[in-house]
C-alpha cells in the first residue's frame, strides 16, 4: 500500500497494481475506522 497527499487529501493505492482505482461516493476519516 502506498500513500500520497493531494490538495490536502490523503490517497491510498495498491503499489503492485497502480491501475486498480477505487471510486467512493464519500470520504471517511481513518481515525473513525481504525
Amino acid at each position: 500500500m502506498e500513500v500520497y497527499e493531494d490538495d490536502g487529501n490523503v490517497v491510498l493505492f495498491d503499489a503492485t497494481n497502480p491501475l486498480a482505482w477505487v471510486e467512493a461516493s464519500r470520504t471517511v476519516r481513518l481515525a473513525d475506522v481504525l
